[in-house]
């Protein structure tokens, strides 16, 4: 009887060891190991035009969460060291011009995942994963943002866009609705979008104004160049006039100066196109000392910020790029920059003229 208990004991021995290993085996082989972030994985159809895109903590001092880079692929995989659940803003690079993307929503222990193309980033835009509804409700919400900006470019009245905007903001509130949205977002995205509107609004108007500008007379104004002689936009009737508006404190100006230089040499054997650099910094000595010290060429003028012309222009953003005719009409008051592969051909259609 006591051998045949102890062969009882052994067997029950050997099937709970067994069991055992079977459940580290199945757990080992089954489970994937725990996520301490947030798994993002990034797929951008064409995107050699795209150059890099970022997360940014906007709360966290603009802090990067992810930058990454597609020269050598469109898929990218990583997991964001994400503590708590909270909205992130995305920016992509597209020929060294930022622009937002949009908005995402990252938790820890999430996985997430998105694709766009990069011809229509804004429509194209699909996310899968733990937060998809939420973040193709923010999506859905700044491609009609996207949408809008359009219009103004394209030219809108500004009656006509107050319509839009109102029946626009209703169509995100609906789909944050039928999505089954949480209160608290929808609020946020509505909210979003009023900041949005009340700055395009602002912002048609300055569009308006310049397109205004088209067909007047623009270049009523005189300025000084290094040595402090005046120099009349006027003594430039006959040519086309291509105006660079910077000022030594504003970087992306720098940057467009090495295009401006390859523009100049481009169109140095015509007499029909007169390039010049506009400066609006407050003091002459300022833009002196950084024309000399950085050794700047082409004509460098100084206009100064009380200067009747940065009224009329209604300079505000910089760079800003301007284009008159030859009898000093304005074509453009917010012309294609140096650094657009498309200018050179744009301003030799009207030399052909």
């Amino acid at each position: 009887m006591a051998n045949t208990n102890g062969n009882m004991n052994f067997m029950k021995n050997i099937i709970l060891s067994s069991l055992v290993c079977l459940l580290v085996f199945v757990h080992c082989t089954t489970n994937e190991k725990p996520i301490k972030g947030a798994k993002l994985d990034i797929t951008i159809n064409n995107e050699n035009v795209i150059d890099s895109l970022i997360v940014y903590d906007k709360e966290n001092s603009w802090d990067i969460m992810g930058c990454y880079r597609f020269a050598d692929a469109n898929m990218i995989s990583d997991t964001l060291q994400v503590t708590q659940n909270k909205i992130y803003k995305m920016y992509f690079f597209t020929d060294g011009m930022q622009q937002e993307l949009g908005e995402i929503y990252l938790g820890p222990n999430s996985r997430n995942a998105f694709q766009m193309d990069k011809n229509d980033p804004y429509a194209s835009i699909n996310f899968q994963g733990t937060y998809a509804a939420i973040n193709n409700y923010f999506a859905y919400a700044r491609n009609i943002e996207n949408i809008l900006s359009e219009q103004v470019k394209n030219g809108i009245s500004q009656e006509d866009l107050q319509v839009e905007l109102a029946e626009k903001k209703e169509m995100v509130l609906q789909k944050g609705k039928s999505e089954q949205i949480s209160d608290s977002l929808v609020d946020y995205t509505k909210n979003k979008f009023e900041k949005f509107s009340s700055i395009l609004v602002k912002k048609n108007s300055k569009y308006l104004y310049k397109r205004s500008l088209i067909g007047t007379v623009g270049n009523n104004f005189v300025f000084q160049d290094a040595n402090k002689k005046p120099v009349s936009l006027q003594d430039y009737k006959g040519k086309y006039v291509y105006i660079d508006v910077w000022a030594t404190w504003c970087k992306p100006c720098k940057e467009e100066y090495v295009h401006l230089k390859d523009l100049e040499a481009y169109f140095s054997d015509t007499e029909a196109i007169a390039i010049l650099s506009v400066s609006i910094d407050k003091d002459f000595s300022t833009w002196y000392n950084y024309l000399t010290s950085a050794l700047l060429e082409g004509t460098q003028l100084h206009c100064g910020l009380e200067n009747p012309f940065v009224t009329f222009y209604d300079i505000g953003a910089l760079p800003r790029f301007l284009f008159l005719d030859k009898e000093g009409k304005v074509i453009s008051a917010d012309e294609i920059r140096p650094s657009n592969e498309r200018l050179k051909s744009y301003l030799q259609s009207y030399l052909k003229k």
